[in-house]
């Protein structure tokens, strides 16, 4: 792998726009981690210094050097947006699953719990794999209690 050097030329508004995003607290933690590196890149400290002066890896520091010097000073302050894991259920197995939190629990059950929950999805298939932290944080998003039975609403239930 090569490594080069890249330097980093501010001009005085890019200077002025650095030091008043880090006066200010709109912006979050890694663009005022940026905007130092950049201004103290500026200022002809090595990788090393601004990486002690930062707490940021040397890795970090060429890689907002290098944003900025390709795609100029909004790319190296900010970042693509991250994709994050893909959800596990699809919107119309939530709905499955808070369908049957709904409904009546099982013969010789007062009310569903999270076992017998988990273990009735699975036995209608709704999902093929997924533990009871995946039915509870389903039925946690929804504010359903079905374990509570005044916090469950239950059509023709009387």
């Amino acid at each position: 792998m090569k490594v080069t050097t890249q330097t980093v030329r501010l001009n005085t508004r890019q200077r002025r726009k650095l030091r008043a995003l880090l006066k200010g607290q709109a912006a979050s933690a890694r663009e005022r981690i940026r905007a130092q590196i950049l201004l103290l890149s500026d200022k002809g400290w090595s990788r090393v210094d601004v990486a002690e002066a930062t707490d940021a890896s040397i890795s970090t520091i060429g890689r907002v050097k290098r944003q900025y010097n390709e795609d100029g000073l909004q790319r190296a302050l900010s970042e693509k947006p991250r994709s994050g894991a893909p959800p596990k259920l699809t919107p119309r197995q939530t709905q499955q699953i808070v369908a049957v939190a709904c409904s009546a629990p099982p013969k010789g059950f007062a009310r569903w719990s999270l076992r017998l929950l988990t273990e009735e999805v699975h036995r209608r298939k709704i999902i093929t794999s997924g533990s009871r932290e995946l039915i509870r944080v389903v039925l946690h998003r929804h504010g359903l209690k079905p374990w509570r039975e005044k916090n469950v609403v239950r059509a023709g239930v009387e």
